[in-house]
């Protein structure tokens, strides 16, 4: 018998999401799976973790024999707690998803999906976030394309490896396979959701607002921006870090805390 990877699965959607059922019973075709997702809907957590608070846990005993874990706690919390207590064997790769919707551009910073995969990736494991991009007058939600992508992607992976810090962000349209165009290795682009935010009454010395819906602007940019790849109908790759920092400026910064006389002896460590 051939190699038998292990694949942990997480999700920000919350264990009972379709998108994580449609990604498990794929990937169980071609790895070991387990399964770590919160409890409870998490998106737009972003990279929140649990600090010093209680995380109840609990085993799902699926109908087809399989066997989940859900945990009162966060996306980054499912990743940290199943590398590093959970389980005996460390993963092979870590994929985040299926998340219902898209997670591309500046809306990447709140993704719980993203958080997810980058926490794997600060473990040290190879990891994918997945997304299928949709409208909200979509009948039909093809989490099986998504599914079937990540089969695809996920033993390249795990052959090859990704650079340390490295995670694939990968967003897919909400179509059938065959309607797909194509794949595209896209960088992040700047496009947003513009939030709606409307007064949702108070008690006349305490204003209240809620956030009733919002509106997508894409990138202007160009046309291997992940937002517009993902509207075209391809899918996107984008390689995201968790390195943060603007290399590219760092000199340009030591130049004008030299000469502002804002950093006395500044050191100019390369």
């Amino acid at each position: 018998m051939g190699f038998r990877p292990l694949i942990l699965l997480t999700n920000d959607d919350g264990i009972g999401a379709p998108g994580l059922n449609a990604l498990r019973e794929a990937v169980a075709r071609i790895a070991a799976v387990e399964v770590v997702a919160p409890e409870r809907q998490c998106s737009a957590a972003g990279h929140a973790v649990s600090v010093l608070k209680d995380m109840s846990f609990r085993r799902i005993e699926l109908g087809d024999g399989f066997r989940e874990h859900s945990l009162m706690g966060m996306p980054a919390d499912c990743v940290k707690l199943a590398v590093t207590k959970l389980f005996d064997a460390r993963p092979d790769l870590i994929i985040s998803g299926i998340n219902r919707g898209s997670n591309v551009a500046n809306n990447i910073l709140y993704s719980g999906t993203v958080a997810a995969a980058l926490e794997g990736a600060m473990l040290g494991v190879p990891s994918i976030a997945i997304s299928l991009s949709y409208d909200h007058s979509d009948p039909v939600l093809h989490f099986e394309t998504a599914a079937e992508f990540a089969v695809r992607l996920a033993p390249s992976v795990i052959a090859r490896g990704l650079p340390k810090g490295t995670i694939l962000n990968v967003n897919v349209p909400n179509r059938k396979s065959e309607e797909i165009r194509g794949v595209v290795v896209s960088r992040q682009g700047e496009g947003m959701y513009i939030d709606v935010m409307e007064p949702s009454g108070g008690n006349g010395e305490i204003e209240a607002f809620k956030n009733v819906g919002e509106v997508m602007v894409y990138s202007a940019q160009g046309q291997d921006c992940d937002d517009v790849v993902v509207r075209d109908g391809f899918i996107s790759i984008t390689p995201l870090r968790y390195d943060l920092t603007n290399h590219g400026y760092r000199d340009a910064l030591r130049n004008w805390l030299r000469e502002e006389n804002i950093a006395a002896g500044l050191d100019d460590h390369a």
